[in-house]
């Protein structure tokens, strides 16, 4: 099994939400990739699908989840299992940091590789430059993004795009 070298300085910032990639991304696009995230206090994942299986473990915290017509609530120890290409979008809405363990493909980890920044460099509120890298590359990847109008439908403001 490879490992990927990891340190403090390896977390990415994917529009506020932290990332750092636990396993290789130097395989086959469809093998597994295991990911660490957390989820700051007011840090949204707007309404969005993707091909690519992805797996949640909430470690710490509480997240909500749309999926369907609904939004859903996940505590520690409870898993919520994408699949098929459906839509669904992430919130945390506590005062409280929500930490993740992701199971996905090497295939999405190398898409969180290309549209994050290290961390370091990461602005407070999202640039328009980093909201046109996350569209543009979505795209290239056949991922799907809701507009404004959608993910307000389901109670998602987006004040960066």
């Amino acid at each position: 099994m490879q490992t990927a070298q990891t340190n403090a300085k390896d977390v990415i910032d994917v529009l506020g939400l932290q990332i750092k990639l636990l396993t290789s991304l130097a395989m086959a696009e469809d093998a597994f990739c295991l990911v660490s995230s957390t989820m700051g206090p007011g840090t949204v994942v707007p309404l969005h699908s993707h091909p690519d299986r992805e797996i949640l473990h909430v470690l710490d915290g509480e997240l909500e989840v749309f999926v369907g017509d609904r939004w859903r609530l996940l505590q520690v120890g409870e898993v919520f299992d994408v699949t098929d290409g459906i839509k669904h979008a992430l919130r945390n809405l506590t005062a409280q940091r929500v930490r993740l363990l992701v199971f996905t493909t090497v295939r999405m980890g190398r898409f969180f590789n290309e549209i994050g920044r290290p961390l370091v460099a990461a602005a407070e509120v999202p640039l328009a430059q980093d909201v046109e890298r996350l569209l543009t590359t979505s795209v290239r990847y056949g991922y799907w993004n809701g507009t404004p109008e959608e993910n307000a439908a389901v109670g998602i403001s987006l004040p960066f795009i």
